[in-house]
């Protein structure tokens, strides 16, 4: 009786996954779905449950414009649509492209790659979030601060937290006092 529970509910979920990747990949596009194998493993299908990609991974991510990230042993680096790793290169980790930017971490830092897998943000930061605003909020020796795209130290680390900028703003806080900041560094007084 239990396994036929256990075995039921696995049936579910595995049906609402495949369901909702279809989704999600009509929404951006792209239709190479990840496929969580019995030995734990990924594999890429397409939207009838084809294989595509038959390579194993311990992670992988949904196809978007035309790329995915994928981990092998703790090694993540981006795959096309051919399973290829297109920058012959892995990192520790990786978030996915945006406005032409991927955060990766390399030797236990942070820092950012292009579109062409060129480094533009050194391996620098202990931590770095998404950019807004053409600004990223980079984190060292428990300080946040802000770069460009290239790296340069736009405004230097001093806060305790800070988030995206958005629309010329970003709240930060120090010693637990939130408020906002300019893309200056000043503080915003209406």
């Amino acid at each position: 009786m239990y396994k036929i529970i256990k075995a039921s509910i696995i049936l579910t979920l595995f049906t609402g996954m495949i369901i909702s990747c279809k989704e999600l990949n009509k929404k951006d596009g792209d239709s190479f779905i990840p496929f969580l194998k019995q030995n734990n493993k990924y594999i890429y299908v397409n939207r009838d449950n084809q294989p595509v990609i038959k390579e194993e991974f311990d992670k992988a991510s949904l196809f978007k414009n035309g790329v995915a990230i994928v981990s092998i042993n703790n090694a993540s680096y981006f795959i096309n649509k051919e399973g290829t790793n297109i920058f012959n290169t892995t990192f520790e980790k990786i978030k996915n492209f945006k406005n032409g930017i991927a955060r990766v971490k390399i030797n236990g830092k942070w820092g950012c790659i292009n579109k062409e897998g060129q480094i533009v943000v050194s391996p620098q930061w202990d931590e770095i979030n998404e950019y807004g605003d053409n600004l990223a909020a980079v984190k060292k020796d428990k300080k946040w601060g802000y770069v460009d795209p290239y790296g340069k130290i736009i405004i230097a680390p001093q806060f305790d937290d800070a988030d995206v900028f958005k629309n010329g703003l970003a709240e930060v806080s120090i010693n637990e006092a939130s408020f906002f900041i300019q893309k200056d560094g000043k503080a915003f007084k209406e």
